[in-house]
C-alpha cells in the first residue's frame, strides 16, 4: 500500500515510492472528493490538481498500458444531452490553479458562485474541469475517461447488496430504512440514474482493456491532426441505466421499502415512513412535523434523563 495526498504537489510521494510506482501497468484514477458542498479550494486541489499530478507521474511509466480516469455522468449536467465526447470546460485547468495560488480562502469563497455559474455545485464543476485536465495532460499516455452515473450497492458480486459507503442514493435508502429520513425533496416520477457498483467495476475493466488494446493507435495520433475526431484521441465511455433499463425514484424507493420491511435492520429507530415530495413547500412542511419536532422531543427527553442531546 502506497499512501499519497492528491491535494499536494507531487502527490507528496517519497522518491522511493515514486520509483516503485514507475513499474505500474494500469491506473484507475477514481480518487476524488465527492461532497457537493466542498469548499472550492479543497475540491480543486483534490479533483483537478491531483489528477494533473498523477498524469505527470504516469508520463514517466514506461510500461503503462492504460490510464482510466473516473469522472461522472453529471460532469457536464448543464447540457441536456451528454454524448461520449469532450466538452469545453467552465475554466481552464491552469487558470483555476492560478486563482487558488493568488486568492485567500475568504476571497475564493466569495467568488465561488460566480465561478461555478451554471454548475450546481463544486463537485461537478471540478470534475468537468478535470476531464479537460485529462485531455490536456494525457498526451503520450493511453488514456480514457469513464462516466458512471449514481453508483449504488452491488447487484451480484461479491454478494448482492454490498456497499461500503453512504453517499448519494445509498444514504437515502439507509436513512429511510432506519426511520431517520422521512421526507425528501424529489420528483418521484423522474428517472433514478443509478447503476450497481459491480457493473461499474466491470465497465472500468472493459474500458481499460479497450484502451490497452488500442494503445499503439492512440499514441500514434498527433494532437494537432484536425482529421482525427476528438473521440479517437481520448475515448470516453458513458455508463448509465436510462438508455437500457430506466427506473423512477418512486419505483426504486418502493422496492427498497418492500425489502426493508421484510428484513428490517436491528438499528431502526422509528417505523418506516418515507415520502418523495416534488414540491418544495410540501417538503418543508413535512420536515417540520417529521424531522424537527420529533428531534426536539427526543432531545428534551435526553436532557430530562441527564444525557447529552443528539
Amino acid at each position: 500500500m502506497v499512501e499519497a495526498d492528491l491535494s499536494k504537489l507531487g502527490l507528496e510521494l517519497s522518491q522511493e515510492d515514486q520509483e516503485l510506482l514507475l513499474d505500474t501497468n494500469v491506473i484507475f484514477h477514481a480518487a476524488a472528493t465527492v461532497r457537493f458542498n466542498e469548499a472550492l479550494r479543497l475540491a480543486v486541489n483534490i479533483n483537478i490538481r491531483g489528477t494533473k499530478e498523477l498524469l505527470l507521474l504516469a508520463k514517466r511509466m514506461p510500461n503503462l498500458k492504460s490510464f482510466v480516469y473516473v469522472s461522472t455522468a453529471f460532469s457536464y449536467c448543464v447540457h441536456n444531452f451528454i454524448e461520449e465526447k469532450s466538452y469545453s470546460p467552465p475554466i481552464e485547468t491552469d487558470k483555476i490553479l492560478t486563482l487558488l495560488d493568488i486568492l485567500n480562502d475568504k476571497e475564493l469563497d466569495k467568488i465561488t458562485p460566480i465561478l461555478i455559474d451554471k454548475w450546481p455545485n463544486t463537485y461537478v464543476f471540478t470534475k468537468a474541469i478535470a476531464e479537460d485536465t485529462v485531455r490536456q495532460y494525457s498526451v503520450g499516455i493511453p488514456t480514457c475517461i469513464v462516466r458512471p452515473s449514481i453508483i449504488t450497492s452491488t447487484a451480484k458480486e461479491p454478494v448482492r447488496g454490498w456497499i461500503n459507503n453512504i453517499y448519494g442514493a445509498v444514504g437515502v435508502v439507509l436513512g429511510s430504512a432506519l426511520g431517520l429520513l422521512r421526507t425528501l425533496h424529489c420528483d418521484p416520477d423522474s428517472v433514478a440514474e443509478i447503476v450497481p457498483a459491480d457493473y461499474v467495476i466491470s465497465h472500468f475493466i472493459a474500458a481499460s482493456w479497450d484502451t490497452a488494446k488500442r494503445r499503439n493507435t492512440l499514441l500514434s495520433i498527433k494532437d494537432t491532426n484536425p482529421d482525427v475526431p476528438e473521440t479517437e484521441r481520448l475515448p470516453i465511455y458513458n455508463y448509465v441505466s436510462v438508455c437500457q433499463n430506466p427506473i423512477t425514484w418512486r419505483r426504486f424507493m418502493k422496492l427498497n421499502r418492500n425489502y426493508g420491511l421484510q428484513i428490517p435492520s436491528k438499528h431502526c429507530v422509528w417505523y418506516y415512513m418515507f415520502s418523495l415530495n416534488k414540491h418544495k413547500f410540501v417538503h418543508n412542511i413535512s420536515e417540520i412535523f417529521l424531522h424537527y419536532i420529533p428531534g426536539i422531543v427526543v432531545d428534551f427527553i435526553l436532557i430530562l434523563s441527564g444525557r447529552k442531546p443528539q
